[in-house]
């Protein structure tokens, strides 16, 4: 079994990742993060954020702004420092509306196989 599943690893069949309860994590904070930007800075916007070790998702959209990204933080305060500090400095950044998420419903991990599938 241990040979097959490294060798389905190594064919880039199977990736093998941990996930984490953020329920567990009593003293985090998580939020959507909608920014308006300059659209002709959109890519490097968007690089830039992915790049982040603080943000686990980045998407182009239509609609109430241009970025959406999924950040966490240890707290609150951190997660307003981060706005503040990294995000809103990004060049071509005109606005962010954080949206702090309160509790979980549904967190399927298996979302993440639309990335791969699409490369």
């Amino acid at each position: 079994m241990r040979s097959r599943m490294k060798r389905l690893e190594a064919d880039g069949i199977v990736h093998i990742t941990t996930i984490q309860n953020i329920d567990a994590l009593s003293e985090s904070a998580f939020a959507y993060l909608w920014i308006t930007c300059d659209r002709t800075r959109l890519q490097e916007i968007g690089g830039a954020l992915a790049s982040e070790p603080f943000v686990g998702f980045v998407a182009s959209i239509l609609g109430r702004a241009d970025i959406l990204a999924i950040a966490h933080q240890r707290s609150a305060s951190d997660l307003v420092r981060l706005v503040d500090d990294v995000v809103k400095n990004l060049p071509g950044v005109i606005d962010v509306r954080t949206e702090p998420i309160l509790g979980l419903v549904k967190n399927d991990v298996r979302w993440g196989l639309v990335r791969s599938r699409q490369r």
